[in-house]
């Protein structure tokens, strides 16, 4: 890929830009597209903020996968979905759920996003009346 260490800088960088920063930048930012205070901006705000904790994980587990097995899949006659469904998902899913528990942790914690972004009536954490 030409621009890999560009793309990879730019997935990475809300993990080291401070939490108040990226919160108050996407506050505007997400003001000016009228996704302030609403659930979907609630939820690219969190999607935002989990993604490098994804790409660091899955880029790890890809680069251990052996491209042989892929090739080994097509020459005894397996197509591609069966090759990704067979092959591919069960060595990469370890990478993939780890990810995924990140994103979900790192989105638990992430008060400062939700105080600049909910609305009033927006609750992420159910309670009783």
């Amino acid at each position: 890929m030409p621009a890999r260490h560009l793309a990879m800088g730019l997935l990475i960088s809300p993990m080291v830009t401070p939490l108040i920063i990226s919160a108050a930048g996407m506050f505007f930012f997400y003001s000016t597209l009228g996704l302030s205070q609403t659930h979907l901006g609630l939820i690219l705000a969190h999607a935002a903020l989990g993604t490098p904790f994804v790409v660091i994980t899955v880029t790890a587990t890809l680069s251990a996968f052996d491209t042989n097995l892929t090739r080994a899949a097509a020459s005894l006659g397996a197509g591609p979905v069966t090759t990704f469904r067979r092959v591919q998902l069960p060595l990469i899913a370890p990478g993939v759920v780890s990810g995924a528990l990140f994103a979900f942790a790192t989105s638990f914690d992430e008060v400062v996003v939700v105080l600049f972004m909910a609305g009033e009536n927006q609750r992420t954490i159910p309670r009783q009346m």
